[in-house]
């Protein structure tokens, strides 16, 4: 497991990759990342017993975001969807990753 430390800047700069960012992550950021692919893996959405392994933490307005990039896991895309987001903001990014 890799928790890398990235800028907006570094964000702005992942042109054509895609990953999911959660919004608001206090705490503990292995926590974080093992509580995502533990519910993604039982909700079947995470495929083939891989997991998300390199993940970035990076600050916007004072929150702390985690990206969990794509590459490397095995994804029902399909089945990834936020019903209930009052109070975790997730964002599908790739090329939008130079809104931040």
């Amino acid at each position: 497991m890799k928790i890398n430390q990235i800028t907006l800047t570094d964000l702005r700069r992942m042109n054509g990759r895609e990953g999911l960012i959660l919004q608001g992550c206090g705490g503990e950021t292995q926590e974080w990342v093992d509580g995502i692919n533990k519910m993604l893996t039982d909700k079947g959405i995470l495929l083939d017993d891989t997991k998300f392994e390199n993940v970035s933490v990076f600050q916007n307005d004072g929150v702390t975001c985690i990206l969990y990039p794509f590459e490397d896991v095995h994804l029902d895309i399909g089945s990834l969807q936020c019903g209930d987001c009052r109070h975790l903001a997730v964002r599908l990014c790739g090329q939008q990753a130079g809104r931040f």
